[in-house]
């Protein structure tokens, strides 16, 4: 490839970041996500500085301001550079699957318990078969965040498989899940037990 193909191809990318920056700001931080599977439920947030591990891409730039230039569509293409561990095309799938969460209409979602992957363990991980969502619990909270983007399935590297039933959303600032992002053909709020149905707001029933 020539210098000039790599230096636009690498333009492009940067404006796909800024867009799939823009993207996790409107749909994803701020809001907070219930995944409820096997009678059992997480609460899941995205956080303004977890975006630049999210995309794969190296910068000298703190998280928070990787982030915020992207979201003003000032990042510039010198800012970020590729290398073995943070490959091109790596960031380029990673984009993608960033600009697809919760987009897609799957019949199926699971929620993989106990990842061990070859530089980290996480306790769940959310995946639609694509790529998986990697999480851990936040210090001091029943909340867990999204920590890392991994671009496999992941079934394998868990100890444990669920099949999700329902993932709800709701503004940070609001007591009850009131918007359903999925909910899988059999299942039933009915079914639910109590501490979860207590945390759903009953126009959704």
């Amino acid at each position: 490839m020539s210098r000039v193909s790599r230096s636009t191809n690498k333009t492009i990318l940067v404006q796909e970041i800024c867009d799939a920056a823009k993207f996790y700001k409107e749909l994803l931080v701020g809001r907070k996500f219930l995944f409820i599977f096997d009678n059992r439920c997480i609460e899941v947030v995205f956080k303004r500085d977890g975006f630049k591990h999210l995309t794969g891409v190296s910068s000298n730039l703190t998280a928070l301001s990787f982030y915020q230039k992207a979201v003003k569509g000032i990042l510039r293409s010198n800012q970020v550079w590729f290398d073995n561990i943070h490959p091109f095309s790596l960031c380029k799938n990673k984009i993608e699957h960033i600009k697809s969460i919760f987009q897609g209409e799957e019949s199926n979602y699971y929620l993989l318990e106990d990842i061990q992957t070859d530089s980290a363990f996480y306790k769940f991980g959310a995946t639609e078969s694509h790529f998986t969502l990697c999480m851990s619990i936040v210090i001091n909270t029943d909340d867990y965040i999204i920590q890392s983007l991994r671009d496999e399935a992941c079934f394998e590297k868990s100890v444990n498989v669920h099949k999700v039933e329902f993932i709800l959303s709701k503004q940070n600032n609001s007591s009850l899940y009131d918007s359903i992002i999925f909910q899988s053909e059999e299942s039933s709020f009915q079914n639910l037990p109590f501490d979860i149905i207590k945390k759903i707001n009953s126009s959704l029933f």
